[in-house]
């Protein structure tokens, strides 16, 4: 990126006096602050072959391949910061890496460089070019991510992050959505053709329960947009009554009875390199158990994707987890097919089957495409620059 600003001299000499820290590391987003998970059952040797297989790639990942290793990445930015000289290349750097602090959950830490890179070039938002507003939009979302994890995930409700957010979903932690609202105001004066920033106006406002009322009127989003409804279905959200409210990204979940016992269980993925993937066993009662551990599965991280079946007609389903979709280059990651042994426990059986295979994927179909009544597997892999089957 280039940024042409009469300030980049300024700001190369103010920055360049004033260093700032990132922590190295990379972690599950699904568990809490040095979680180990210790399986309570023995596990397969397959199961277990796979498992130092995935905790390889997971420990010699290239942060610079994997963009959601996003910690390392910003460590990765931040070194670059030691040596450049160049002035753009310094502020292309400094926004990677307050983009990576971000997507790492370091809000904090993303606000105050984007601010202090804004400070030491004069920067404002009245005078900035449309170059420079892409700091101003990561900085507002920044505010925005802020709010979110104060009200949303430290303080969750039934009603949190639904739109439209009203009740228990109305932020009683203000200052995100405040700092939000401020940004969001100046761009609109500026580039009043954002909708993007139109549309997180709003949505900043409902927040804090001043919408509709207190929008400014030429950016408001009327309110039969948010709140459209073709037929008189409600959703609510019950994770936290049920035991399911857990923590992950991208991933998949399989909905079966996967015991037989007449009850719907979950089994769910989370796409970082190293979240475990989780079984939930539903009780008599409705709510959900988590027997992860019990499971035989600990240690099987990963998978974007995950599609069942019962492949070897023992009347349980079975399911394959999909690994690497979207990361691209040099993700070697194998998908793994999970056997289902019909008492609440699960082994990989990738390997000893024959379906090992280091490709990245996000996609697969189960059928007897034969007709021989066994299940069959199609598995469509991804490679750049050229795709394969």
């Amino acid at each position: 990126m280039k940024y042409r600003n009469h300030c980049i001299s300024i700001f190369l000499l103010l920055l360049t006096a004033n260093p700032f820290i990132a922590t190295a590391q990379m972690k599950s987003c699904c568990e809490p602050e040095g979680t180990v998970l210790v399986s309570t059952v023995k596990q397969t040797a397959g199961t277990l072959k796979m498992v130092k297989i995935l905790d390889s790639i997971g420990r010699n990942a290239n942060p610079e391949d994997f963009y959601l290793m996003n910690t390392a990445r910003a460590e990765l930015f931040r070194k670059k910061l030691d040596t450049e000289k160049d002035p753009y290349k310094r502020l292309d750097y400094y926004f990677q890496y307050s983009s990576e602090s971000l997507n790492a959950g370091k809000t904090d830490e993303a606000i105050f460089v984007l601010e202090q890179v804004l400070r030491s070039m004069n920067a404002t938002v009245e005078t900035s070019s449309q170059q420079m507003k892409i700091f101003y939009d990561l900085l507002a979302i920044s505010y925005m991510r802020k709010g979110e994890l104060e009200n949303c995930a430290a303080n969750h409700t039934a009603q949190s992050c639904i739109i439209p957010i009203q009740g228990g979903g109305i932020h009683r932690l203000t200052t995100g959505s405040e700092k939000a609202i401020e940004l969001y105001t100046k761009m609109l004066v500026k580039f009043p053709d954002d909708l993007q920033s139109r549309y997180l106006l709003n949505i900043a406002y409902m927040t804090l329960g001043k919408y509709p009322a207190e929008v400014p009127k030429q950016w408001l989003i009327e309110s039969e947009v948010f709140t459209k409804n073709k037929s008189n279905i409600v959703l609510k959200d019950v994770a936290v009554a049920k035991g399911v409210d857990m923590n992950g990204i991208s991933g998949s979940c399989v909905v079966e009875d996967l015991d037989n016992d007449g009850l719907l269980d979950i089994m769910a993925t989370s796409y970082g390199l190293n979240d475990q993937v989780r079984y939930m066993h539903q009780q008599k009662d409705g709510t959900f158990k988590n027997e992860t551990l019990a499971s035989g599965l600990v240690g099987i991280t990963g998978g974007l994707n995950v599609i069942h079946a019962d492949y070897n007609n023992d009347g349980f389903a079975d399911f394959i987890i999909l690994r690497g979709g979207w990361h691209k280059k040099n993700a070697k990651f194998p998908f793994s097919l999970i056997k289902n042994n019909g008492n609440n426990s699960f082994e990989d059986v990738t390997i000893e089957t024959g379906l090992y295979s280091a490709a990245p994927t996000q996609t697969a179909s189960w059928g007897d495409f034969n007709n021989d009544g066994w299940i069959d597997l199609f598995v469509a892999h991804e490679i750049i620059p050229a795709s394969y089957l």
